[in-house]
């Protein structure tokens, strides 16, 4: 009876070490729906989520990479172009999306925490994406969900949080009417 007990411990501390992740040194991902902590993970053909210690999330849905490929998320502008001096203004962090470059075939999900920054009436807060030896930052169609900056992509390389202004009417007047003769 002893044996049962010492091998079903035996069982239990197995199966609880190889659900442990390696942390920000990453891991694997090739299931659907998988989620993976921490700085890098293995996303297959089934699709995955890598979500990194600052909270970037990516998600590729099922079908979008044609074979595995390790993401990898990290605050790095290594590589970046330089951000504009006039119109929008960087807000946060640039984070390195990679492998710079990688094509998928279908959307892939990016999220980024919103900044704490104060943005105006005029403004709006915005990803932008560059690529790797780039000139030119692209802003992104984006929505604010849950405290996250949410884009879709389909290839990898810089994000960064960008604020926008935008021009306001100068007065709001409410529509005329016209009379019918």
């Amino acid at each position: 009876m002893k044996r049962f007990y010492l091998a079903c411990g035996l069982a239990v501390a197995i199966a609880l070490l190889q659900g442990c992740g390696s942390g920000s040194e990453g891991g694997s991902s090739d299931g659907a729906g998988t989620t993976t902590t921490g700085g890098s993970a293995t996303i297959g053909a089934t699709g995955g989520t890598l979500v990194s210690a600052e909270g970037v999330t990516v998600v590729v849905p099922a079908g979008a990479a044609s074979a595995p490929v390790t993401v990898r998320v990290a605050k790095d502008a290594t590589g970046a172009p330089a951000l504009p001096t006039t119109g929008p203004k960087a807000a946060g962090d640039i984070y390195a999306i990679t492998p710079h470059g990688q094509i998928f075939t279908g959307d892939v999900t990016v999220s980024v925490p919103v900044p704490n920054v104060t943005v105006a009436d005029n403004e709006k807060l915005v990803l932008a994406k560059a690529e790797l030896g780039g000139s030119d930052w692209v802003l992104q169609p984006t929505t604010v969900q849950d405290g996250m900056l949410q884009t879709t992509l389909r290839s990898f390389s810089f994000v960064v949080p960008v604020i926008v202004p935008f021009a306001q009417p100068l007065l709001s007047l409410p529509p005329l009417a016209v009379d019918q003769v």
